[in-house]
């Protein structure tokens, strides 16, 4: 199954299709920093769900959705829209650079796992949101609860997507530097 992956991967990556991707989402998560900057001033300093190192608990979605205001919640919906975005960036990132970076199929997967991860979990801590955003008031527990989860698991993820994303463009370079004709 690891061969299946890598070859797939090795046969849709491209030097500048990688590129592209990478320089695509730096640019995004640059504008998504700025974009983000009202949703502070809405939830009153309180740092937003998704980016809650040790979680949420749904008193805490309660608490963070109605301090945000009818406004804030509906500012945190299209957030959450541009936040799913770059993340998904970083996956594709990660699937674009590994192959260039590393030959053997076990290694490609496994330096691509990080950001694949990071932006697949991203995509459904972002449901999640949505579907809470929707509910408020009357949140369900059970989507608070996978929410959280699902947010954990993403931040797990955040320092091997965090070290991928410079690294494989850097092994892929230094690769190909010592190996002319590799592309």
């Amino acid at each position: 199954m690891l061969d299946n992956i890598a070859n797939f991967l090795n046969r849709v990556t491209t030097w500048r299709a990688a590129s592209v991707t990478i320089a695509t989402t730096i640019l995004l998560f640059a504008v998504y920093l700025d974009y983000i900057q009202p949703l502070r001033d809405y939830g009153g300093g309180a740092v937003h769900l998704d980016i809650r190192f040790g979680g949420y608990m749904l008193a805490d979605v309660l608490a963070y959705f109605g301090t945000l205001g009818a406004e804030g919640r509906s500012f945190y919906a299209k957030t959450t829209l541009f936040d799913t975005i770059w993340p998904l960036g970083v996956a594709l990132s990660g699937a674009l650079w590994a192959p260039l970076a590393f030959r053997r199929s076990g290694l490609v997967v496994a330096a691509a796992f990080c950001p694949v991860m990071f932006g697949t979990l991203d995509l459904f801590e972002n449901v999640g949101l949505w579907i809470m955003l929707a509910q408020y008031p009357d949140v369900s527990p059970a989507v608070a609860g996978i929410g959280n989860a699902i947010t954990l698991a993403k931040q797990a993820m955040i320092p091997g997507a965090t070290l991928a994303i410079p690294t494989l463009p850097l092994i892929a370079v230094l690769r190909k530097s010592r190996r002319p004709g590799l592309a």
